[in-house]
């Protein structure tokens, strides 16, 4: 950039685009920064509930698990020698332990024939306290003194490998979680188990263990409702199975998947045509934008739980997630607005106040000189710097039309004294040269003088000599 040629006016209008540059710029930056806080303020709420839910069922079974460290300790303090005091006692214990929680519904501890043969002198011992299901949804549900309690004395469980509940925790001594099962022998409900095996010195005694109520787990999740369109469903990440159930038939909820009943959909499968259900079931992810079978955008947040091998999810459609969580970009589009008419006013004002006046006052400088017999206009000058700067010009352009005319002046007297000087010159060089005539005459005359002299000398000497020899005749 050739700075030497820069003027106001492009000075002017460089800082003008890049103000109006910046300005866009920033208007465009707010647009994006706009849509990502509405995108995370209308996330947020599927965030939070899937994060709140997760850590609750975590914590139900860490309870769960807490509880089978209990009943193991239960088992250990036993005395083999007190039958009918060992099965009071561990009754109560196991009944004790079923109130903290709601969702726990039975406890129980199965032992080993030679096990139960020592504590209990029978040829196997499964012991079994649970809630009275009649008294769900009162105080009583949760009461120690109104749980059931059932003993069997058969060890039919001890070999049998569809009982799950037992047979996992046979060969490993760390907490083992069973899928969800329906139990058709002791409650005839679907549950899922978390137990432990008594081990001692490697050797299998028997296991402790507690079991949770699928109904009232999955009811709370499934009764939460998200909007209109919304909800929430815990599915197997491993096999895709959708436990839960998304709604009753009718629901809105029914047009993200179609599942009225627990484990009747498998979100793997590729009849689905959903792909993206493998990513989200086996990851955490705050938040994802899909499509159901009809087109229709929803968006999904979703968290594994920590001991299951489950992912929680929740789901809403976005038109709804985003409807009451759109921040209005109109103040700020008003103030850019303003912003750009005070911008295209300030170069207004800068054109008729500054840079025309300017313009105005550089042309009329330039007449000074050329058109000086011309008599200079003063304007209005709105700007009272380029008021005085026009005074001063005007000043300075009068007294240079002055000393132009004192010039003008002054060259007519030297041009006058110069043709005078001229004419003296010529006179004296006619003089000389008059001069130089009457010299070279007189000169001429001179010698002529000269000669006429010379020739009377002559005629003397020859009148002498006549008078000699007239005197000598």
């Amino acid at each position: 950039m050739n700075f030497k040629t820069l003027s106001i006016k492009s000075i002017l209008l460089f800082f003008v685009a890049v103000i109006t540059l910046i300005l866009m710029l920033s208007i465009v930056m707010f647009v994006n920064q706009n849509r990502q806080l509405e995108n995370d303020k209308a996330y947020l709420p599927l965030q939070q509930t899937v994060s709140q839910f997760a850590q609750r069922l975590d914590r139900e079974i860490e309870s769960a698990t807490q509880t089978v460290h209990r009943l193991k300790r239960t088992v250990s303090i036993l005395n083999s020698a007190a039958t009918e005091d060992n099965l009071t006692f561990i009754q109560q214990s196991m009944a004790e332990n079923l109130q903290f929680e709601t969702n726990h519904f039975s406890s129980y501890i199965a032992l080993e024939p030679f096990k139960a043969r020592q504590y209990f002198n029978q040829r196997g011992k499964l012991l079994l306290v649970h809630k009275d299901i009649e008294l769900r949804n009162t105080i009583k549900y949760n009461k120690p003194q109104y749980t059931l309690q059932k003993s069997w004395n058969e060890p039919s469980y001890a070999n049998d490998p569809r009982k799950s509940w037992y047979y996992l925790s046979k060969h490993s001594s760390d907490i083992q979680i069973t899928p969800i099962y329906f139990d058709a022998d002791y409650t005839h409900r679907s549950v899922f188990s978390i137990s432990q095996g008594l081990h001692k010195h490697r050797t299998f005694e028997g296991v402790a263990g507690v079991s949770i109520l699928v109904d009232t787990f999955f009811e709370e999740i499934e009764n939460h409702k998200l909007g209109n369109t919304g909800g929430l469903f815990l599915a197997d990440f491993k096999t895709g199975l959708l436990l839960s159930k998304i709604g009753d038939i009718g629901s809105p909820q029914l047009a993200f998947l179609n599942a009225k009943e627990r484990d009747a959909l498998n979100l793997y499968r590729k009849d689905i045509k959903q792909p993206f259900w493998k990513n989200i079931l086996n990851k955490d992810i705050p938040s994802i934008e899909v499509k159901n079978n009809e087109g229709e955008d929803y968006t999904l947040s979703s968290q594994k739980l920590k001991l299951l091998q489950w992912t929680l999810v929740s789901y809403q459609r976005t038109e709804e997630l985003k409807e009451d969580n759109s921040l209005s970009r109109f103040p700020f589009i008003t103030v850019a607005v303003i912003i750009l008419i005070l911008l295209a006013a300030m170069v207004l004002v800068f054109f008729k106040t500054l840079i025309l006046p300017l313009s105005e006052l550089l042309q009329m400088s330039h007449k000074i000189t050329g058109q000086s017999s011309r008599r200079l206009q003063r304007n209005q000058w709105v700007v009272i710097e380029l008021r005085h700067l026009a005074e001063m010009v005007t000043n300075m352009a009068k007294k240079t039309v002055k000393i132009n005319s004192e010039r003008l002046e002054c060259r007519k007297r030297l041009q006058a004294s110069r043709l005078a000087q001229a004419e003296k010159t010529q006179q004296r060089e006619r003089c000389y040269t008059e001069l130089k005539k009457v010299k070279l005459e007189t000169h001429h005359f001179q010698e002529e003088m000269q000669k006429a002299h010379l020739q009377i000398q002559k005629a003397r000497i020859e009148l002498q000599k006549h008078k000699l020899e007239s005197k000598r005749a």
